[in-house]
């Protein structure tokens, strides 16, 4: 009888450690937590599939804020502003004197 249940807590605490990732995922809120899941769920059995599902665990809310980023709206007006931001730093990076 102390066999089983040693199995069943081994049984357990094994899942737990291969849904490590997902787990973490689903903790952190990450917006991509079902590919996350599945790759963790079909992958997971070997070292390389785990690892790679639990950095994409650790660092998926911060991997996912620079696309939010770079498909947000951006006005036109702001573009001209981040042009005209480059083309100065540019001019100050020559420095006084040279023109080319």
């Amino acid at each position: 009888m102390s066999k089983l249940i040693f199995e069943l807590i081994l049984s357990f605490v094994a899942a737990g450690v291969y849904f490590l990732p997902a787990i973490i995922a689903d903790r952190k809120r990450a917006p991509d937590l079902l590919p996350l899941a599945v790759m963790n769920a079909l992958l997971g059995w070997s070292v390389v599939g785990w690892v790679v599902t639990l950095y994409w665990a650790l660092h998926s809310a911060d991997g996912m804020s620079h696309v939010r980023r770079a498909r947000a709206p951006w006005h036109p007006s702001a573009r001209a502003h981040a042009t005209v931001e480059v083309i100065v730093a540019r001019s100050h990076q020559r420095g006084p004197g040279r023109h080319s």
